[in-house]
């Protein structure tokens, strides 16, 4: 009766460890993806600036500009300072091999994530 009480202990202890490995890759996961969205969102942001329309007045157009590189350095900001946090975790770089995420090419792709219309104004 004994063997089969630390037999079920055991088997329950295993079922427990196996899941805590399962969260462990799983939160590994999630941080290589907020790594991955950070950069994404900072060329997103440097991307906007580059395409500042062309008619509107030379202020304008420099403070949008400015405004588009500030928010994409906001976004490297973070990117490299969760990198620093996370360094040393073993394996959060062996992630599956995924192309990079290219910036977006018209305003309408820049809409819904960050609940923003598009606009820099």
């Amino acid at each position: 009766m004994l063997l089969l009480a630390y037999q079920l202990e055991w088997s329950k202890s295993y079922a427990r460890s196996q899941r805590w490995q399962e969260e462990v890759e799983l939160l590994k996961e999630e941080m290589w993806w907020t790594l991955k969205y950070l950069m994404w969102r900072s060329l997103s942001w440097a991307t906007k600036s580059v395409k500042s329309d062309q008619s509107a007045p030379s202020p304008l157009r420099e403070g949008l500009n400015v405004y588009a590189f500030w928010q994409a350095d906001i976004f490297t900001s973070i990117h490299d300072h969760f990198l620093s946090l996370w360094q040393g975790l073993k394996g959060l770089n062996n992630s599956p091999s995924i192309p990079e995420p290219s910036p977006p090419q018209t305003e309408e792709a820049m809409e819904g994530i960050d609940g923003g219309d598009g606009n820099l104004e």
